[in-house]
C-alpha cells in the first residue's frame, strides 16, 4: 500500500487482484520505446561512480528524468505516469512492499541498464543492499 494522506491517494497491490488507486484499476504505461520513455529515479546522489555512469547513459537516451518521490514514484509506474524505475544501493525494505502495487498493475520487468551483459535480475542478495533496482513496465527496448 502506498497512501498519500495529502492528495487523499491510496494505492494498493495484492497477488492476484489488480492495482488500484483509489479503489480504480491502475494500468502500467506500456512504454515499449526507450526515447519516448519516462525515467524515474530518487537522487543520483545515491549510485556508485559505476552506477552513475551507467544511469547517465540509460537517461541521455529517455525522453525525461525524474527525481525525488521516493515510494510514491513505484505509484506513478503503477498509474502509468513514468516507464522505468531504477535506483541503486537499496536494501530489500526499501523495495519489497512497494513493488506490489506497480506488480499487480501489471507484471514488472527487472530492468537492466543497456550497457549491461548481465541477464539475470539486479536484485538477488536479500542480505546487501541491491547494486541497482530497476522496474520498466513492459518490453521497452534495450538498445
Amino acid at each position: 500500500m502506498i497512501s498519500t494522506p495529502p492528495t487523499g491517494e491510496c494505492q494498493t497491490g495484492q497477488r492476484g487482484a489488480p492495482s488500484r488507486l483509489n479503489g480504480v484499476p491502475c494500468r502500467t504505461s506500456g512504454q515499449q520505446s526507450l526515447p519516448e520513455a519516462i525515467l524515474y529515479t530518487t537522487s543520483p546522489d545515491s549510485f556508485d561512480p559505476a552506477g552513475l555512469a551507467q544511469f547517465e547513459t540509460l537517461s541521455e537516451n529517455v525522453a525525461m528524468r525524474r527525481f525525488e518521490g521516493n515510494c510514491y514514484a513505484y505509484g506513478l509506474l503503477a498509474l502509468g505516469h513514468v516507464d522505468l524505475l531504477v535506483e541503486m544501493n537499496l536494501h530489500p525494505y526499501n523495495y519489497t512492499a512497494l513493488v506490489q502495487v506497480p506488480h499487480q498493475s501489471k507484471p514488472l520487468l527487472p530492468f537492466i541498464p543497456p550497457q549491461s551483459s548481465d541477464d539475470s535480475p539486479p536484485f538477488v542478495n536479500l542480505d546487501q543492499p541491491a547494486s541497482c533496482v530497476g522496474f520498466r513496465a513492459s518490453e521497452i527496448e534495450r538498445n
